[in-house]
């Protein structure tokens, strides 16, 4: 079963298990290096063999001694509770991830918000408010020079500017979204006071890519992924991805470079 699992994982229909199986091989590393020095005694030695053998030691324990592995590798041990969707520890034998799953509009309470401890919370990024507008102010400045003869033109093209400006203004601020972290969940608010909360617990996935992200994650016992534009600043972002790394969530974070 368990590489009958790892197969399946390849296949382009189930990016949720593909995410989930990148996540459990990126907690499992330090836990595998460490059973290949000889800890976790209580693993078969045939999972040394390979990785793939040390997955199917790990599903293999997760039937037979849950105890022992949620004990000794307790972040492993969730991993597999999404993987084979049940939790053998509390009874759960069925639907794992609706029996978990936390998020309601109960979160969405600004009152139940406070009470929470925030890690991190972004800011909106005024700088790029200034090169928005330093960019129209030359490309106007630019047409005014190049037009000096043909004022109707320039008178026409003018509001267009200004319209587009506009727009790219309220896109920007309007539409984006503050990241407030705290110790249960992502608050995602925008300026209009939508906002909303995901548990942290029921999250597979964060990407990031050049001011957006990406977030996957199980909602009413489905998979969901949801692609966010945020005005915050890098430096704030790459604080919560690091802070985030540390959990059982995947993190991922990809910055293009400036020649590319």
């Amino acid at each position: 079963m368990a590489h009958a699992l790892d197969i399946s994982s390849l296949t382009k229909n189930s990016e949720y298990l593909q995410l989930l199986f990148e996540r459990f091989r990126t907690n499992y590393e330090d836990e595998y290096k460490q059973f290949l020095e000889n800890k976790f005694k209580f693993l078969r030695e045939y999972g040394k063999v390979n990785s793939k053998e040390f997955f199917a030691v790990l599903v293999e324990t997760y039937f037979e001694n849950p105890q022992e592995l949620h004990k000794n590798m307790p972040k492993l041990y969730i991993d597999m509770c999404f993987l084979l969707n049940q939790d053998i520890i509390h009874n759960i034998f069925t639907n794992f991830i609706g029996a978990v799953e936390k998020i309601s509009s109960k979160c969405t309470d600004n009152k139940l918000i406070s009470k929470v401890d925030v890690i991190k919370k972004t800011s909106f990024n005024i700088l790029n408010t200034f090169k928005l507008i330093s960019v129209y102010i030359i490309i106007i400045g630019f047409l005014y020079s190049i037009g000096i003869n043909n004022n109707t033109i320039i008178d026409s093209i003018i509001p267009i500017l200004f319209v587009m400006f506009i727009l790219n203004i309220t896109y920007y601020y309007f539409m984006s979204n503050r990241i407030t972290l705290t110790k249960n969940y992502i608050v995602l608010s925008n300026v209009f006071g939508k906002k909303q909360c995901i548990d942290l617990y029921n999250i597979i996935a964060i990407i990031y890519i050049n001011g957006k992200l990406e977030i996957a994650f199980f909602n009413n016992s489905k998979y969901n992924k949801i692609k966010i534009r945020t005005t915050a600043k890098q430096s704030e972002i790459e604080d919560i991805l690091l802070y985030l790394s540390k959990t059982q969530i995947l993190v991922k974070f990809y910055v293009k470079k400036k020649h590319d």
